[in-house]
């Protein structure tokens, strides 16, 4: 009672001195206030500027410190011991505090660390208190820079998922590699499983929960077990990270270190395939694997195979059929991708087709087929070029078949000069094939020569006739000399052409000549003609003047 009548006393007189008030009705006090003095405590971590030098700059958050007092005109009866997170001064409510006085002059204090860090600075404050009930108004202090040094370590025990069809899905991949596909994957409508326990190298430490976290934040829980519906987790990559938290704050990964982890995908994504186009009214899942197309023309369908080698003219339509399947779950529809790497320059021209992509897909795919399984142009693919169709079927939670299947084809044939019908004319002979003779004109005076080499059309249907355009062609004399440009005129049949030996300012020399004839294969675009990069060249050889004995 004795005591704790001077404890009161003692806080009285310490709120009055805070406040910094005068009592002008009590008599003069003569009595000398205690000194306190820290015995066996840290150094004060504070002033420690060799980090690397042998002394520690922080200590351990569990330390037993000492202290005394001493009371020059009479006894010490107890100390005012107070902690503070950090180095400000104490609060009087702090030393108003009854838990604060203590007549002991040792004590182990267990400081906290920061949520997050391995160390946290605290002040320690001891204030003797006299026979009298004065305080020392100038309390011993030191100030420590608490330290966490064994963090615990969560350790899974069980990690797995159960499909409704019962089936276990362990769950084991931990890998951290940024970016890398899961190794496991739990299918639609499962249920996941973790159970958990922890162990600290810290002979004082004592785990008091768990930190577990899906997505972005982390949520407490004192429980070693959690089970939930796989329906909160998102489609695709999922992590479940794991710390564990101790009775002084400190938790795993405050260290720099890495949380307990488990990667795992939910939803296993469709497959896809090429499939026989005969099989399109079938549902998606049972039509047979074939690398088969249907080429269109005029409405009538020719089946194709990839392997063949075929290349398709431009007058083609194409109709291709995909198969898919979902492990987990059906298959809801196909997205199609076209791209074009086109012979002559430029980019597709394709007829415009719905382009809303899967729900969930960050992939862009023009097409978007919901309820059809085939792709059809409605227009010829009149640009010549290599065209790659990319299918990728897609589930009912929008996730897309990350690899898909493809088809490469060929769209374009190149024009092309038959031998039998390219022959060479003047008004000395007669009508020659030139790739029979070569033509030896015996005359010096001026000659006509007449060409015809019609080019065919490679792209139109077997069976069907036309020639190339008249403005499709170039005619050189002489290409690897200076050369000569010449025009032609289109014939309703032929391609002709007539070359004067004294024509221009550079009449035809006696000698040996090479005519180089090109075809270009060009196209009928919105109105203008434009090069399809696709040609045919031939080259006729002739004799002009008095050949030499």
């Amino acid at each position: 009672m004795k005591q704790s009548r001077l404890f009161v006393f003692a806080l009285l007189m310490l709120a009055l001195w805070g406040c910094g008030r005068k009592l002008n009705t009590i008599a003069p006090d003569t009595n000398k206030s205690p000194e306190t003095m820290l015995v066996a405590t840290p150094f004060d971590t504070t002033f420690l500027k060799t980090p690397n030098g042998g002394i520690p700059t922080a200590v351990i958050y569990r330390y037993h410190a000492h202290w005394y007092g001493v009371d020059p005109d009479g006894r010490v009866a107890g100390f005012v011991v107070v902690v503070t997170d950090t180095n400000g001064v104490p609060g009087i409510a702090q030393f108003l505090d009854p838990r604060a006085f203590t007549t002991r002059t040792d004590s182990i204090f267990t400081f906290q660390v920061k949520a997050g860090s391995q160390r946290y600075p605290h002040t320690l404050w001891v204030a003797a208190i006299d026979d009298k009930g004065k305080a020392d108004f100038s309390p011993a202090h030191v100030i420590l820079n608490a330290e966490d040094r064994y963090l615990p370590e969560p350790i899974f025990d069980e990690a797995y998922a159960i499909a409704p069809s019962g089936e276990h899905f362990p769950l084991t991949d931990n890998d951290r590699r940024g970016g890398h596909a899961p190794r496991d994957t739990i299918p639609i409508g499962s249920r996941v499983h973790f159970r958990w326990h922890s162990v600290t190298k810290d002979p004082y430490g004592r785990v008091v929960g768990y930190k577990i976290r899906i997505g972005s934040n982390y949520v407490f829980t004192r429980d070693t077990i959690a089970e939930f519906d796989a329906s909160r987790l998102a489609l695709g990559r999922n992590e479940f990270h794991l710390r564990a938290v101790d009775a002084v704050g400190g938790e795993t990964g405050s260290d720099g270190g890495s949380d307990s982890l488990r990667i795992f995908a939910y939803n296993f994504g469709p497959g896809t395939w090429l499939a026989d186009p005969n099989t399109m009214s079938m549902p998606a899942e049972l039509r047979p694997m074939q690398r088969h197309y249907f080429e269109v023309i005029n409405g009538k369908s020719i089946l194709r195979t990839e392997s063949d080698g075929d290349t398709l003219p431009r007058t083609s339509d194409l109709r291709l059929a995909f198969g898919g399947w979902d492990r987990d779950g059906q298959v809801r529809g196909f997205a199609v991708k076209v791209s074009v790497i086109t012979s002559g320059g430029g980019g597709l021209d394709l007829p415009p087709t719905p382009s809303t992509p899967p729900p969930g897909s960050t992939e862009v795919f023009e097409p978007f087929l919901h309820d059809a399984f085939e792709f059809t142009t409605t227009s010829t693919l009149y640009r010549s070029g290599t065209y790659t169709f990319t299918g990728k079927a897609f589930d009912y939670q929008g996730q897309l078949d990350p690899q898909g299947a493809s088809i490469r084809i060929v769209v374009g044939h190149r024009p092309y000069f038959r031998a039998g019908e390219i022959f060479l004319s003047a008004n000395s002979i007669g009508r020659r094939n030139a790739f029979q003779d070569t033509i030896v004109l015996n005359s010096v005076t001026d000659v006509s020569l007449n060409v015809e080499a019609p080019a065919h059309d490679g792209n139109l249907p077997v069976g069907a006739s036309g020639i190339v355009a008249d403005a499709a062609y170039t005619f050189v004399l002489d290409p690897e000399g200076a050369g000569q440009v010449y025009e032609g005129s289109n014939g309703s049949k032929d391609i002709q052409m007539a070359i004067s030996t004294s024509q221009g300012d550079k009449p035809l020399t006696p000698g040996l000549h090479i005519l180089e004839i090109t075809a270009n294969d060009y196209l009928q675009s919105k109105g203008q003609r434009t090069t399809d990069g696709r040609t045919a060249k031939v080259r006729i050889p002739f004799f002009y003047g008095q050949k030499t004995p």
